[in-house]
């Protein structure tokens, strides 16, 4: 039973992101959504995110066509040492194999022990607006369960 309804929800998921990821642009939302959202944010004090959301006409697409302007945004690098993907050797930054293994010594344990404590990460989202920007690694608070 349980089984029937979970690929029934899959089925549903499935036939929802082909529709909406048929390389069409999606239906812009209405003004009234809008006004809707802007009121949100800007309730919770994020003023440009509700200034975008009533002047912005940009729509998302998922379009093959945007490739070569995703490449244009992301060149290939110049030189194979800069590679921000593959570590180069490099008299500033240390290897990921040094990195790993000071993470496994006394003093980064410590180090785990002292700033990444259940409770300081607790206090951490608690205190985050929830239409807060991404966080330097991207993620948003929304994306992390705890």
């Amino acid at each position: 039973m349980i089984w029937n309804q979970t690929l029934k929800h899959n089925n549903s998921e499935l036939a929802h992101r082909a529709k909406k990821l048929d390389g069409n642009a999606p239906a812009p939302a209405s003004i009234r959504a809008r006004a809707r959202y802007a009121e949100h944010c800007a309730r919770k004090g994020a003023l440009s995110k509700a200034n975008q959301a009533m002047t912005s006409d940009l729509t998302p697409s998922a379009a093959p066509t945007n490739i070569n302007e995703l490449r244009a945004k992301n060149p290939e690098p110049t030189h194979p040492n800069r590679d921000p993907i593959k570590q180069p050797v490099s008299l500033i930054w240390p290897q990921k194999a040094d990195t790993d293994a000071w993470w496994e010594e006394e003093e980064g344990q410590e180090y785990i022990k002292k700033h990444f404590n259940l409770q300081k990460i607790a206090k951490y989202f608690r205190t985050r607006s929830p239409v807060s920007a991404a966080d330097i690694d991207g993620w948003r608070a929304r994306f992390v369960t705890l």
